[in-house]
């Protein structure tokens, strides 16, 4: 009850919230103040629930060789989806726009620290009869590159408790997918990815991921 609060004071509020349809929702909060004649809405934020049209599949934050850091996307939707409709961050940084390029329902995308230097590492590895990434990883995913790179951190942080989170969000501003870095969301080890493993995920909770 609002009209019981004493000015100046702040609490937090807690609200359990049961989404009725999938999809990017909108988050409004109103109030009813004591004595005002209208009602006030605020547009809180946007909400994605089950999957969004893209995801993060895989990130290496801690690479070994000289490939530079990446990290993997997915369509998962029915229609075809523009990368230059969605923007990533690393935590605390800012919102970086995604390069244009158009994603076929299931089709990869790999956005590269230097998209020039892992192309030259992969063909390396493939032409030593090696796999550049995990088994049952699809191979001639486009290579992109990402102006501004958001530089992961691989060092588990003592107050946070993981080392770096990477966010990705739509045009409509709503994040609809993260991966946790470090600690137990991920590996610290040089040159070992995390992948999604299961079912496509959900948010904010998503599926398992495995260190690739």
């Amino acid at each position: 009850n609002l009209a019981r609060w004493p000015a100046g004071e702040i609490r937090a509020v807690t609200w359990l919230l049961r989404p009725s349809a999938a999809g990017s929702q909108p988050l409004e909060i109103t109030a009813h103040p004591a004595g005002a004649p209208q009602r006030i809405v605020l547009a809180a934020a946007r909400l994605q629930v089950g999957p969004g049209a893209l995801v993060i599949n895989e990130v290496l934050a801690a690479p070994a060789h000289d490939q530079g850091e990446w990290f993997e996307l997915l369509a998962t939707g029915a229609a075809p989806v523009d990368l230059g409709d969605f923007e990533v961050c690393d935590e605390g940084g800012p919102w970086r726009r995604l390069p244009a390029a158009l994603l076929a329902p299931g089709q990869l995308a790999v956005v590269a620290q230097d998209s020039a230097a892992l192309a030259a590492w992969i063909g390396a590895v493939t032409a030593r009869g090696g796999r550049p990434s995990c088994a049952d990883e699809p191979e001639g995913a486009p290579l992109l590159a990402l102006p501004d790179w958001p530089t992961l951190n691989n060092t588990t942080d003592a107050e946070t408790g993981f080392a770096d989170r990477l966010r990705l969000r739509d045009r409509g501003g709503g994040t609809i997918d993260h991966v946790v870095l470090g600690a137990s969301g991920g590996p610290d080890v040089p040159g070992r990815s995390l992948e999604r493993s299961g079912p496509r995920p959900t948010h904010p909770t998503g599926p398992p991921w495995a260190v690739c």
